[in-house]
């Protein structure tokens, strides 16, 4: 629901350093991805529920979209209306900037007013915080964005296909400290991790 999400199926930006998610059932799924951690010698908190507070849960929708299902493994996307209004009442000065204009855009969002009826329908009482509407202000005077191109469908979970390697993929798709994508599936997985996910399964 955050920079990960919008990786992987509105615009490319720039690169994330984690993945903000809902996780259920939490307990289990951290156990798997703190084992992901140790063995790649990425951050601790790769994977965590730190924006879970953001998630409308009043009145509209998230929309959310399944972007992948596999062996007990959902992976589901807010809708570009429900994730602008969690960047509006996040509003976090030189990070959000980007992603809220790239969202007006989308959103077809023409100016203060319809951004605040988007969050009312969301979170319905709260109005813009002072920190949106600073934000906002030079976004509309600046003028939108073009509407981003929509990123490649993205490839979760394991493939049959050996990887291709590195050097002949796109640079956009090279390895690097912000994650594409998301991998739980069991046999991507250490052996604790896996039998987290999957208690009966075996390699």
């Amino acid at each position: 629901m955050g920079g990960a999400a919008l990786a992987l199926r509105y615009f490319d930006r720039r690169t994330t350093t984690g993945i903000d998610a809902r996780l259920q059932p939490e307990a289990p799924i951290l156990a798997a991805a703190a084992e992901v951690a140790r063995e790649n010698q990425w951050p601790p908190d790769w994977l965590n529920s730190n924006a879970a507070q953001f998630i409308p849960t009043y009145r509209a929708d998230a929309g959310w979209e399944v972007i992948y299902a596999s062996e007990g493994i959902t992976v589901e996307v807010a809708s570009p209306r429900a994730l602008l209004a969690m960047k509006l009442n996040a509003s976090r000065p030189g990070r959000d900037d980007s992603d809220i204009a790239n969202l007006l855009a989308i959103c077809e969002i023409p100016n203060v007013d319809a951004a605040e009826d988007l969050l009312e329908e969301f979170f319905p009482g709260d109005g813009l915080p002072n920190k949106a509407l600073k934000l906002l202000t030079p976004i509309f005077a600046e003028g939108l964005p073009t509407v981003p191109d929509v990123p490649p469908a993205p490839v979760l979970g394991l493939s049959n296909e050996p990887p291709a390697p590195e050097a002949d993929l796109p640079a956009r798709m090279r390895r690097r400290p912000g994650l594409r994508g998301v991998k739980l599936d069991p046999r991507g997985l250490g052996e604790t991790a896996a039998r987290d996910i999957d208690p009966d399964y075996q390699r």
